[in-house]
């Protein structure tokens, strides 16, 4: 429902796949808690968690935005309908 729930369960719970809209529960996609949080993440649990960022604002697979909001892979909202074979 809210970034504060999505965080309480984050933190006792472990994910293998997490996708994640930039927009989510805040106006300004670049001060989305949920996204901080993941960046913030030690790197040892981080590894361990595949995480795509919806997004309207980049293009599908940009690397280097992937790389710059610490996530592995950027879907545009166009393209969800494909996400089962980018995936």
């Amino acid at each position: 429902p809210n970034s504060r729930e999505a965080l309480k369960k984050m933190r006792y719970h472990n994910y293998h796949l997490i996708v994640v809209n930039e927009y989510f529960d805040s106006r300004d996609p670049d001060a989305n808690p949920l996204l901080i949080y993941l960046e913030r993440m030690n790197m040892d649990i981080r590894r361990n968690i595949y995480v795509t960022m919806l997004t309207n604002r980049f293009r599908t697979m940009d690397h280097m935005i992937a790389f710059q909001k610490s996530v592995n892979m950027v879907l545009n909202i166009r393209n969800v309908d494909d996400f089962d074979k980018i995936i």
